[in-house]
């Protein structure tokens, strides 16, 4: 039986860059799943590598605090219209 965290390494609604990151991440949980018995360090390792993946799935929209400001700046434009 998989384990419970394997449901949130899923991928497949993710943009396509960021799915490509993503199965990196579900690749490893499930060779962690098959191959590391059951049990609290397993739980752990599971639940850091997800902490690791979701992390690398939001370097992926990361933006500088210049383009952040572009992005507030152009907010504040559209709503003075």
């Amino acid at each position: 039986m998989n384990h419970n965290l394997l449901q949130f390494f899923s991928y497949s609604h993710l943009p396509e860059k960021m799915q490509a990151i993503s199965k990196m991440f579900y690749d490893t949980a499930i060779k962690i799943d098959r191959n590391i018995n059951n049990g609290p360090e397993k739980t752990t390792a599971l639940r850091k590598l997800l902490e690791a993946k979701d992390c690398a799935v939001r370097a992926t929209i990361w933006k500088s605090d210049a383009d952040l400001q572009d992005d507030l700046r152009e907010t504040g434009d559209k709503s003075e219209q």
